[in-house]
């Protein structure tokens, strides 16, 4: 994927120093299932900066962010944030139904079986 085509999908970064750490982009899209509008959310942590949370807390950040967008924006009817996870080493563990870090709940999972995970906005309503 073209950089600059993504770079309107940016949602937070997170910096040590003056080095980019990692990125969270979204693509606001409708979830059938729900019957609702998710910022669906990607992060990536550059190699030297992983196992340290930091894709953790760019979900928490982009979050806050997204639900400020949100209420700013009422006629976008966005009701949450959203991820599927595609790291392999996550999908091949047992996990919580709901995060306790992030609040982001299982709600499914795609044809290739990796998790899909949706977190409302406090003033979400369907």
């Amino acid at each position: 994927m073209d950089p600059e085509a993504r770079a309107d999908e940016l949602a937070v970064a997170a910096y040590a120093g003056d080095e980019l750490a990692g990125v969270c982009t979204v693509v606001i899209r409708t979830l059938a299932a729900l019957r609702a509008r998710f910022a669906m959310m990607r992060t990536l942590v550059a190699p030297a900066y992983r196992d340290r949370r930091i894709s953790r807390d760019l979900c928490i950040q982009a979050f806050e962010a997204l639900e400020k967008w949100s209420l700013d924006n009422p006629d976008e009817k966005l009701m949450g944030t959203g991820v599927v996870v595609q790291n392999a080493e996550l999908n091949g563990h047992a996990t919580f139904g709901i995060s306790p870090t992030t609040g982001l709940t299982l709600v499914g999972y795609t044809p290739q079986g990796e998790r899909i995970r949706v977190a409302w906005f406090p003033h979400a309503k369907v």
